[in-house]
């Protein structure tokens, strides 16, 4: 793999600071919120690669962006995601191993 490590925002960050990142990145990994959203006006590469509802209409808008998503019976638990998995289980993120995010890197031309 080499090269240089992906910078982790989690937590709480300025917008320009997120803004700055964002001009730097080849490709946002992030879950379906509204950073997803942020790919295409600051620059950065093929958009997100995260779970989502595609039904609901929400998704990312380039071309280029992946879905990682698993059918289960139980989602989507919100139209938002603000209620907490009402099984306890949160699978729908769980379940998506790493390997299947850098596999999606990987088809995507952008793996790390």
């Amino acid at each position: 793999m080499g090269g240089p490590a992906a910078p982790t925002f989690r937590g709480h960050h300025a917008l320009p600071e997120l803004a700055a990142a964002l001009a730097r990145c080849r490709v946002l990994v992030t879950g379906d919120s509204g950073l997803g959203h942020w790919p295409r006006p600051w620059g950065c590469g093929p958009g997100a690669v995260r779970p989502t509802v595609p039904a609901f209409g929400f998704g990312p808008r380039l071309p280029a962006s992946r879905i990682l998503e698993r059918e289960l019976h139980c989602r989507p638990c919100s139209l938002h995601g603000e209620k907490p998995c009402r099984y306890g289980h949160q699978d729908c993120l769980a379940g998506l191993a790493p390997a299947a995010v850098l596999a999606a890197l990987a088809a995507m031309g952008t793996a790390p």
